[in-house]
């Protein structure tokens, strides 16, 4: 048997942790709960931004890893009261599927974005794709 990839466990572990941080926000009235979802928000993503490397390498002193890995649980937490839900390292957490259904309709009735062969040339001449732009230097004296 071959050993899993080191991003099942973080899954697992998510899939546990996340539900429980959605049932904390549940259990708030809506104004706390909304001021909670902004301060998670937030706090994940400067955490996960910052000290990211920690979940997968683990952290050196005793519980950083841990609370890395519970800024990253609460943020998804928070991003599930988002129309639409969220979806992370393959798993889709939500508190109203309904919403997640209606704004994949949403989606489905935007226009096509351009793609590459449909992408119109540039008026501006370009430099290996890079757009070329005239920089005035001050005259000197």
């Amino acid at each position: 048997m071959t050993a899993p990839p080191s991003s099942d466990g973080l899954v697992i572990a998510l899939q546990a942790a996340v539900p429980l941080w959605i049932l904390d926000l549940a259990a708030l009235p809506p104004a706390l709960r909304d001021d909670r979802i902004r301060r998670w928000a937030a706090d994940s993503a400067d955490t996960v931004a910052h000290k990211g490397d920690i979940l997968q390498f683990r952290g050196g002193k005793r519980g950083e890893t841990a609370a890395v890995f519970n800024a990253l649980a609460r943020g998804i937490a928070a991003a599930a009261y988002l129309p639409g839900g969220i979806t992370a390292f393959g798993e889709h957490w939500c508190v109203n599927h309904a919403e997640c259904l209606d704004a994949d309709r949403q989606a489905a009735d935007r226009p096509p974005l351009l793609t590459a062969d449909t992408t119109p040339e540039p008026a501006t001449p370009t430099y290996q794709g890079r757009p070329v732009v005239g920089l005035p230097l001050p005259e000197v004296l």
